[in-house]
């Protein structure tokens, strides 16, 4: 058996005020009051978090 040692991941945390977006990559997420959309502009893949949940 081999060990191999893999970094932790960093963790960024953002505040986006309603209206605003942020981007890493192909990864475009905005901030409505309802809650959060993301969606990759590749694959047009996405998600959405709502504030209700």
């Amino acid at each position: 058996m081999t060990w191999r040692w893999v970094p932790a991941a960093v963790t960024v945390f953002a505040e986006l005020a309603y209206g605003d977006s942020i981007t890493a990559g192909t990864l475009r997420c905005e901030a409505a009051e309802a809650g959060v959309s993301c969606r990759d502009s590749e694959s047009r893949h996405g998600f959405s978090l709502s504030r209700e949940a």
